[in-house]
């Protein structure tokens, strides 16, 4: 088990092995997996040739870092590549070797690259990935790499030198059948390990065997400014130069607020330090008391405390939730002094505000091995604050500039408009920027005039490369990961995320929707351009076959519907109102259904706004509660425990929620004490998603949905999340209480996946549960929108049927909404169909290439699932997905007495990518596609199959019992 849940937390992404590489100080590491897959690891895989060549040119570094890998066995291998850079790099440049030739990636949005990435390595056909994170790692992925030969691969980063001048490279650990290294600009370090011999071009060294050194030295950067042509276009400066004076007085006797965030991505940070320097800043400041505000993602918590006391204060403080800085801009809209931020600037849920735009004036403190500095430097610089990482800086230094901060004057060009500029590590009493050449060639920095030669500028990508890494910091919370990435590729800049990624032929960029990179050779860009003609004109025919397609699926549901009510005894009349009545308004009648008889509403779009929708006993008709089960089925445990449904539907009930994890144990025997047990189980368990949303559901189960809301939220900040930790979040914060959140994250869902439907389907449903809970009808509205288009539209093929479902949740919409105005609705008049059903069963799932099935045992014992589509009772299975995510579907129009057991089963799980466990949402519906429906949400823990035990193994979920 412990094997599966750390799994959980690596796959996805490659955070999780580059920590650990990390801390083991490896540097570059290399690991491989026979075939591509995850638990088939190797130890065989070499690195051939270690080549690097660094650049300097004024107070920055280009480094070229080219590596050749070796397969010595008979498998297939694919290689994982794990660099650690300077502080503050930016890459820039990385290229595959195809079939001998180097091959540049392209920028593309991080998730649509991975998918691609992964779509390759299933085909066997030869892609790279490469990608950056907030620790100035960088990791890439490469398949396949064979015996008989090898593969190669080329990166190319720029990096500021410290304040101090300097350049640290570590190669530590590193075995290397041979290595070249070169240093042109500057005479590098002797270093133990490495011997440098003068060239023609700069300084070299050459040898073999296992390397722990690394490639350092430091450079006095020349006054003045240093121009530069970025590769990808622009021109940009450098300039070092005095640092102004500036006339104003250091911050003294002015109110301080201290911003601690305690969010548990700060778990890994210097607290104490940073704890030390607050309270030295409040000293210096000659304040009797500060304000310090403690915040996460549920609250923000202000107290008043002494100075003496700020140190012991936050070393007390509890670190729990997520990270939100919008809720801590509201707190401090009524301070006016001085804010003093500790965060490392990552946010895991809402829009991420404008600091700048505080009453107070902002400095900032960073520590941390993982933030976003260039954002959190830049908020500072805005309000003439200052920035500083502790992790860089001594604290006595730090102090001094956060007591008199030297904000700058601006950057213009000759016409006295303001420049945008970054500021960059610089010596003491000077300052370096970088920013863009204007066309005059001139700007003017603290009334110097300074004027830029931009003939033949030699190319250089550092100034450009860190200007464009700030400005899209300070953009990409407004910006689609999309447009994100679409930057990214004008600067030639990787930022978290969007990635590299390499394809082997014209085709394959076309299938994944990408445009190749420009360095691609003439003749395969022609090509290309023929097949993504080639491909619109097929994708044009195919949406009209797919329209073909839904309408007949419908059609058959609506014969099911109709042929189930005839031959069963309904509790609804068999007859409805015509599907397509008489165009006399804008809007037509619909048969609203009840449990025992038809209710007619009829309405225009103006009086149904005004109906009894928004009555007490319509507002409470849908209840959405539930529990989370741990695969009790599975367990060996004794037989679960089954609780009544919290809803108002007694007929509903559901597996208590129970898991043999010891940490749970631990919690619930500490009582009161709660919040250290947490602690003390955090240490050990808290790198895991699962572990915080198991004490999410804890927290839930025992009445505490504030803490059960921050427990999930924080699984969003670990170096472990993914966009299936997203997933699981977004629905859990909808049974907890909070849609408006759920929206927000199924938002950044639908864009990260935007290429499978059920994101959008769970978004339309959030809207629907916030117009519920509001009685805002325009969220009622979108959700029937969302729906709709989701419906409509053609997904790929391993979705190809789950339209039929998503109309079934559009027309259920509709009779919510009370009203089919045609004018204004999304769905088209013909799929206008309420269908309404006394039984309703749907499960969803977070993993991809999964397939689970969904079971109901019927009170006459048959079983209906995917081989055994319709039952004698009229029960109607819908489809059988077996590629990832469901949803699966079973429907009863007409429900004989008994009770219907639900079960799931794992039929299979992904060989080539599987995120530990699977989470498999369940929505148990009573009297669906009438106004009084009541549903039941539960999250169901499934356990992979054993594949030695041909039978199946199922995980029972609850009942519904018809009476």
């Amino acid at each position: 088990m412990l094997r599966i849940l750390l799994l959980f937390v690596a796959i996805g992404g490659l955070v999780f092995s580059q920590a650990a590489n990390a801390s083991e100080g490896v540097s570059p590491s290399l690991s491989a997996r026979i075939d591509g897959v995850e638990g088939a690891e190797s130890t065989e895989l070499e690195v051939s040739s270690l080549e690097v060549d660094v650049t300097v040119r004024g107070g920055m570094a280009v480094t070229r870092l080219t590596v050749a890998f070796h397969n010595p066995t008979g498998d297939t291998l694919e290689g994982e590549f794990t660099l650690n850079m300077p502080k503050g790099s930016v890459v820039n440049g990385y290229a595959l070797d195809i079939e001998g030739v180097m091959v540049d990636g392209v920028l593309q949005p991080r998730d649509q690259a991975r998918r691609a990435y992964m779509r390759r390595v299933a085909a066997g056909v030869d892609p790279g990935l490469a990608e950056v994170d907030f620790t100035d790692s960088f990791s890439t992925r490469i398949f396949p790499i064979r015996d008989e030969s090898g593969r190669t691969i080329r990166v190319e980063f720029s990096s500021p030198l410290d304040a101090q001048g300097r350049y640290r490279l570590p190669i530590n650990n590193t075995a290397t059948s041979k290595y070249s290294f070169s240093v042109n600009g500057v005479r590098p370090d002797s270093i133990a390990g490495i011997e440098w011999a003068a060239g023609r071009r700069g300084w070299r060294a050459s040898g073999k065997g296992k390397l722990d050194a690394e490639i350092t030295f430091s450079v006095q950067a020349p006054l003045g400014v240093t121009a530069s042509e970025h590769p990808s276009g622009g021109k940009f400066f450098e300039l070092l130069a005095p640092r102004p004076v500036v006339d104003r007085e250091p911050v003294r006797e002015q109110p301080l607020a201290i911003l601690w965030d305690r969010s548990v991505s700060r778990l890994d940070d210097d607290l104490e330090a940073e704890a030390a320097l607050a309270e030295r800043m409040a000293q210096e400041m000659g304040l009797a008391y500060v304000s310090v505000f403690m915040f996460d993602s549920e609250e923000v918590e202000r107290v008043e405390v002494q100075t003496d006391r700020v140190r012991p204060t936050l070393g007390s403080v509890r670190y729990a939730g997520g990270t939100s800085l919008a809720r801590l801009a509201v707190s401090l809209e009524d301070f006016e002094g001085v804010c003093l931020l500790f965060s490392d600037g990552l946010t895991t849920i809402d829009d991420r505000p404008d600091l700048a735009e505080l009453g107070c004036r902002l400095s900032v403190v960073s520590s941390g091995p993982e933030g976003d500095r260039a954002w959190l430097a830049a908020q500072a610089a805005l309000d003439g604050g200052a920035a500083v990482d502790l992790s860089q800086i001594e604290s006595g230094l730090a102090l001094e500039r956060l007591i008199a901060p030297q904000n700058l004057p601006p950057v213009t060009d000759g016409e006295g408009r303001n420049l945008s500029v970054r500021e960059l590590p610089a010596p003491d009493g000077m300052v370096r920027l970088v920013g863009p050449v204007t066309e005059s060639g001139q700007f003017e920095f603290a009334g110097t005039v300074y004027a830029v030669d931009t003939l033949a500028l030699p190319l250089f990508a550092a100034p450009g490369a860190f200007w464009a890494q700030q400005a899209l910091a300070l953009q990409r919370g407004a910006m689609s990961s999309e447009r994100l990435a679409e930057e990214a590729r004008r600067w030639s800049v990787a930022v978290p995320g969007v990635s590299f990624v390499v394809l082997e032929d014209p085709s394959d960029y076309v299938e994944a929707g990408f445009s190749p990179p420009q360095s691609y050779p003439a003749e395969l860009r022609a090509e290309w351009a023929e097949l993504v003609e080639e491909a619109d004109e097929e994708n044009r025919a195919a949406d009209e076959a797919y329209r073909e397609a839904l309408t007949e699926l419908w059609e058959e549901r609506k014969d099911w519907w109709r042929t189930s009510g005839e031959e069963g005894e309904s509790r609804y009349e068999a007859t409805l109102s015509p599907s397509v009545p008489p165009q006399e308004g804008p809007a037509f009648a619909l048969s609203v259904f009840g449990n025992d008889e038809i209710e007619y509403l009829e309405a225009t779009a103006e009086e149904a706004a005004a109906d009894e929708y928004n009555s007490e006993a319509a507002a409470d008709a849908v209840t959405v509660t539930g529990s989370r089960i741990a695969n009790p089925g599975n367990s060996g445990s004794a037989e679960p425990v089954l609780i009544e449904s919290k809803g108002e539907d007694p007929g509903i009930t559901i597996v208590e929620w129970q898991v043999e994890r010891p940490y749970v144990k631990q919690w619930a025997r500490a009582g009161s004490k709660w919040p250290e047990a947490v602690a003390e189980t955090g240490r050990e368990h808290g790198i895991l998603p699962l572990f915080y949303l198991d004490l999410g559901e804890w927290h839930f189960q025992n009445g505490r949905p504030a803490e059960a809301r921050r427990a999930v939220l924080a699984a969003l900040d670990l170096p472990g999340r993914d966009n299936q930790t997203l997933e699981i979040v977004a629905q859990r914060l909808l049974r907890y209480g909070d849609p408006e959140r759920t929206i927000w994250l199924l938002e950044q869902l639908t864009d990260r996946e935007g290429d499978r439907p059920q994101p959008y389907m769970a978004l339309a449903l959030a809207h629907a549960d916030l117009s519920r809970r509001t009685d805002e009808r325009e969220h009622l509205v979108e959700a029937e929108r969302i729906m709709s288009e989701a419906a409509l539209k053609r997904w790929p093929e391993e979705y190809r049927k789950i339209g039929e479902i998503l109309l079934a949740e559009a027309n259920a919409l509709i009779v919510e909404l009370g009203v089919y105005d045609p004018a204004t609705a999304t769905l088209p008049v013909e799929f206008v169909d309420p269908m309404p059903v006394d039984i309703r069963v749907l499960a969803f799932w977070n993993t991809p290439r999964t397939d689970l099935d969904l079971w109901i045992v019927e009170p006459s014992d048959e079983e209906v699932g995917y081989n055994n589509e319709e039952s004698a009772a009229g029960a109607r299975y819908t489809h059988d997905l077996m590629n990832g995510y469901g949803p699966e579907e079973y429907q009863l129009r007409s429900a004989p007495d008994g009770t219907y057991r639900i079960e799931l089963n794992t039929f299979s799980a992904d060989a080539t990518n599987p995120n530990g466990p699977s989470t498999v949402a369940v929505w148990l519906i009573r009297d669906f596609g009438t106004r009084n429906a009541r549903k039941e949400l539960i999250d169901v823990e499934m356990v992979p199959k054993n594949e030695e035990d041909d039978d199946e193994e199922r995980t029972f979920v609850g009942t519904i019992v018809i009476e």
